[in-house]
């Protein structure tokens, strides 16, 4: 069986030759061999990497330790080929298609904890979620937020020569008492 697009739940398989491996660049990662325990792809092996860039670090050491409770002791992972802390846990992978060089493959984006990633937070959690990031929420800049030009329209039952007799009569009046005073 072939992974599929989807969530899958997995346990970690110990690994064969170590924790850890090397892209083709030099970046190191922390390899999880990982076997689909349910659904169609049940069966299936594959491996979730965790890149040890500098960019990439913390997120790899925070899932680590949200989703297994990993210690973070490096030094011991280094020292261990076929055990370790992550064997036999389960998690949930979210694996997505990518396109490289014209063709589609699926990838592992996603590594979980079983039932998601995310968890609902308590009153309190709330109180200070919503007081830390509303200044924020109501500071986000939307493309209909802009003012928008007032256009006028021209009202139908306007009548401009009816309109323009009221400015030419202080006009006449004007003209009539400039006469008078024999200018």
């Amino acid at each position: 069986m072939s992974l599929k697009s989807g969530k899958h739940i997995c346990v970690v398989t110990p690994p064969s030759n170590g924790w850890f491996c090397e892209s083709s660049t030099g970046t190191a990662g922390l390899r999880l061999p990982l076997e689909i325990t349910s659904g169609e792809c049940k069966g299936t092996l594959c491996e979730y990497v965790g890149w040890l860039s500098h960019a990439a670090l913390p997120r790899t050491v925070k899932t680590l330790v949200e989703v297994f409770g990993w210690d973070r002791n490096l030094d011991a992972l280094g020292k261990l080929l076929d055990s370790g802390p992550f064997v036999g846990k389960e998690c949930e992978i979210t694996v997505e298609d990518e396109e490289y060089n014209g063709k589609t493959y699926p990838k592992i984006k996603w590594l979980n904890r079983v039932g998601g990633g995310a968890r609902m937070l308590a009153k309190d959690g709330i109180a200070a979620l919503v007081a830390k990031l509303s200044k924020e929420v109501m500071s986000v800049q939307l493309d209909d937020d802009a003012p928008k030009p007032k256009v006028k329209t021209p009202d139908p039952d306007l009548d401009l020569e009816r309109d323009a007799i009221p400015f030419l009569v202080p006009f006449i009046a004007g003209l009539g008492t400039l006469i008078s005073l024999g200018c």
